[in-house]
Formats: C-alpha cells, sequence, structure tokens
C-alpha cells in the first residue's frame, strides 16, 4: 500500500517507476480505471508513451480530487510526487 498522506513523497530517484506508483495509488484511492489497470498488469513498455503520460495525468488529476482539504498532489518537474501544501494563490 502507497501512503497516501502529506509529508510522503515519491524520492525523484524512482524515475519512471515514480509515474506507475501514481496510477497504483490512484487506483488505491479508488479511480476506477480498466485502462490504468491492463497497462499497469502488461507494463509501461506495452503502452504507447502519449497513452502513458496521458494516464499518469489523469491519475494526478482523479488523486486532486480526494487530497486532504489544503493540499494538492503534484510533482516537482514530474518527479518527487506526493502531497504539497496548496500555495495562497492556488487556494
Amino acid at each position: 500500500m502507497i501512503p497516501f498522506r502529506p509529508g510522503h513523497y515519491m524520492d525523484a530517484s524512482g524515475g519512471r517507476h515514480n509515474e506507475a506508483d501514481v496510477i497504483r495509488l490512484a487506483l488505491q484511492e479508488g479511480w476506477d480505471d480498466a485502462q490504468a489497470q491492463e497497462l499497469l498488469e502488461a507494463g509501461q513498455d506495452a503502452a504507447d508513451p502519449d497513452v502513458w503520460n496521458d494516464l499518469v495525468q489523469d491519475a494526478a488529476e482523479y488523486l486532486n480530487t480526494v487530497a486532504p482539504e489544503g493540499f494538492t498532489f503534484t510533482s516537482t518537474d514530474g518527479a518527487d510526487w506526493g502531497l504539497y501544501p496548496l500555495e495562497d494563490d492556488d487556494a
């Protein structure tokens, strides 16, 4: 189980593996996307890169809908995915 709480970040050293974890986390938190589940089972190398990138973005958007109030699920330049406090201008 991947933690979904403020203060837990997916380390940038995980690279593209973090993207798969973003999708896994979204599914874990209730995202119902059959294509995402199929691609995780097949492996990201089986996915068209554009399809994979779209799934990662869709998963992150879903996680924002279930993020605790005052937090956003995002990354720092595509790495270090996690819940970050909203900036004052984002609220």
